[in-house]
């Protein structure tokens, strides 16, 4: 069973990102890239696994927070 707090930390992970996209203007196809590559980057944490936001979520969470 997958706690709340797994979630949390994924969702944290996932809104820093965002962050670093708006804050320095980075194309939202790097969300894409960096989605495949946090698995393989770090292979022993399950927060990289379970990291999910591509450029539509990414992108949707910056005009949600505009």
């Amino acid at each position: 069973m997958i706690s709340i707090f797994f979630y949390w930390q994924v969702t944290r992970a996932e809104s820093l990102f965002t962050l670093m996209v708006a804050k320095h203007n980075c194309s939202f196809s790097l969300a894409d890239h960096f989605t495949k590559l946090a698995p393989v980057m770090f292979p022993d944490s399950e927060i990289a696994k379970g990291y999910g936001s591509r450029r539509t979520k990414t992108s949707s969470m910056i005009r949600s927070k505009a």
